[in-house]
């Protein structure tokens, strides 16, 4: 007997024992192992205790630890240790992994019995495995109970603590107690016919590892161990997990609710997006803009600078999650922003706005995410835009008008001087001369006509020259001068384009018809020696959806219906934005030794001086198209 006795105390005492260093070791190996063996035991136990197990094995063979819930006392034991020394929290893990480990093992088991036959030598064992309801309906029965005991193990146990009973004499008690009922749940249930009370060999065996556990604590743990605790705290610590989890779960969703309020009301763009530039969630202003985007929307691909190079997001976007990475687990730093202005973004229905935009990082799931904020500017930026122009135009405007008066007052003051010599040589040619004389004479005649004309194009372009304005139609202006221009044309395809009703303005013809010519023989000049050689003049209303049209002098209003047009288009070198900015101003010429310069700059006069204006559409290589309006008679 006390052989038997040694050996079932021995046994138990070891595997206490053994799941005790494990526990100690803990903080080494972590707790995952010891809870893996516990639940191994207590899946174990459970299939040991259900009805025809006891006939697999042979009669001569006594049970041992495997009679019933013998294998549940270490089980039990690391329980009330884990609970006497972590609380609650602890307890409803060890709890959770117990059931998790049943349910494993279950699992495992219906899979083998389904899925593969089994090699059945004993009849016995044939039957007790060929219908799984014989067995796994019992362990999980039996599973859920003992896990209810364990839920109220923790309050008597406590209760006896607070009244300062030792804690291997509580332990003791409670292993004793749970083992008898779980014997007397299976007696009830027909599960077995065997003992309710343990063999005394396990009741010493009992006893010698509940003080095997108080030993540990009172080593571990010291005082601690002396002191009161909420008996009920572990049926109360669950109820209150449960209710903060729905709580948190609800704050969660609130704030969530919030964030996704605030980020949907927004008027700006807001991406999260890889470090690829893969669109991974937007807000409604930019699903609004982008009119719905697919998956596979890559920022990257449709951002660009606004001289049209590719935006570079890896050299940006890199060094920043890099740097976000390198704070991760110091002390949190503000995120890192970068702000870009003047962007174009090109848009999936072929359109391109100008937007500004900050990018900063943030982690999800320990994975680099890119957040750009974007604004759309492209209103403001064609406003800019205008303004820019307007400034420009005025800074010309004036430039242009105090060189025209300059000018104006150096042409009045040569035109006076230059008819005295006119006159004086009318005089002169009056009088006897001999051939050499009066070849003299005519030379003289010639160059002060050629010098009238300059003072004339000169006054003209200081708006003082003399005009007789009266109620033109403007396309037969343009036919007129289309006729003289045509006359002298060759290797030019010339088409003149009249609209087919009068369109009437209040103008000085000749002068009209001059600005008309000018702008033609210009054109002319501009071709190409070979290649297309192309010249259109061409009459119309004014139309307000026309790019000359809405860049109209600030001080014109939209009212197209009250203008008429006249443009000239050509298929020549065109002209480049320094040329375009002075291609008005005196004497300024493209043509070297064969142009006075004199020729935009009275176009340029005259059409102020009927309040019209002009409007260059050039680029280098693609030809030029002046638009002058005029307003209706």
């Amino acid at each position: 007997m006390l052989d038997v006795i040694y050996k079932s105390v021995f046994e138990l005492s070891s595997l206490c024992l053994f799941f005790i260093m494990i526990y100690w070791l803990r903080r080494a190996v972590g707790s995952i192992p010891l809870y893996m063996l516990l639940g191994t035991f207590f899946a174990f136990a459970q299939i040991s205790q259900m009805p025809g197990f006891e006939k697999m094995l042979l009669p001569a063979k006594s049970m041992g630890m495997l009679d019933n819930g013998i294998l549940l006392i270490p089980v039990i034991l690391m329980y009330l240790t884990i609970y006497e020394e972590e609380g609650t929290i602890e307890a409803h893990r060890f709890i959770l992994c117990m059931l998790l480990s049943v349910l494993s093992c279950v699992y495992i088991i219906q899979m083998i019995l389904v899925h593969c036959e089994v090699n059945l030598d004993f009849s016995e064992m044939a039957g007790f495995l060929s219908d799984t309801s014989n067995f796994l309906v019992p362990i999980l029965i039996m599973t859920a109970c003992q896990l209810l005991l364990f839920m109220v193990l923790p309050v008597t146990y406590q209760t006896m603590r607070n009244m300062h009973i030792p804690t291997g004499v509580a332990m003791l008690l409670h292993i004793y107690a749970f083992i008898c009922g779980n014997n007397a749940m299976l007696v009830v249930c027909g599960y077995s016919n065997a003992h309710i009370f343990p063999l005394i060999e396990w009741n010493v065996s009992i006893v010698v590892i509940s003080f095997l556990s108080h030993f540990y604590l009172k080593i571990t743990c010291g005082n601690a161990l002396v002191g009161n605790k909420r008996p009920f705290a572990i049926i109360s610590t669950l109820l209150e997990h449960i209710q903060s989890a729905g709580r948190l779960r609800q704050s969660v969703e609130e704030w969530e609710g919030r964030y996704q309020t605030v980020m949907d009301n927004s008027m700006e763009m807001i991406f999260l997006a890889d470090k690829e530039g893969n669109v991974i969630n937007a807000n409604h202003s930019a699903v609004k803009q982008l009119k719905g985007f697919s998956e596979g929307l890559n920022l990257a691909s449709i951002i660009f600078k606004e001289n049209g190079e590719a935006f570079d997001w890896q050299g940006i976007c890199a060094p920043l999650l890099n740097e976000h990475a390198e704070h991760q687990g110091t002390e949190p730093q503000p995120p890192k922003t970068t702000f870009f202005n003047s962007m174009q973004m090109k848009l999936p229905d072929g359109r391109v706005i100008y937007v500004e935009f900050n990018i900063s990082t943030a982690r999800l799931n320990d994975i680099g995410m890119v957040i750009v904020i974007m604004r759309d500017v492209t209103d403001s930026h064609i406003e800019e835009q205008r303004r820019k122009k307007l400034e420009e135009t005025l800074q010309q405007s004036q430039r242009i008008q105090a060189v025209g008066v300059l000018a104006g007052g150096i042409a009045h003051d040569f035109n006076n001087l230059l008819q005295a010599i006119q006159a004086s040589t009318e005089v002169i040619a009056q009088q006897p001369l001999d051939d050499k004389s009066k070849s003299m004479i005519g030379n003289i005649r010639n160059a002060s006509g050629r010098a009238a004309d300059l003072v004339s194009k000169l006054l003209g372009f200081a708006r003082k020259g003399k005009y007789q304005e009266k109620l033109t139609n403007l396309c037969n202006v343009a036919q007129s001068a289309a006729d003289l221009f045509e006359a002298g044309l060759k290797d030019v395809q010339f088409k003149p384009i009249l609209y087919p009703e009068p369109l009437m303005v209040m103008a000085d013809e000749t002068q009209l018809q001059q600005v008309v010519l000018n702008l033609l023989l210009n054109s002319r000049d501009a071709l190409p020696a070979e290649g297309r050689r192309r010249i259109t003049l061409r009459t119309d209303k004014a139309h307000g959806d026309t790019d000359s049209w809405k860049e109209r002098p600030v001080n014109v209003p939209d009212t197209p219906d009250a203008y008429v047009t006249f443009s000239v288009k050509d298929t020549g070198k065109g002209m480049d934005e320094e040329t375009k900015a002075k291609v008005f101003e005196p004497f300024y010429s493209t043509k070297g030794v064969n142009g006075t310069g004199l020729g935009m700059s009275m176009v340029y006069g005259c059409i102020s001086h009927h309040k019209g204006w002009i409007n260059i559409k050039t680029a280098p290589g693609e030809g030029c198209e002046i638009t002058i309006y005029l307003p209706t008679a």
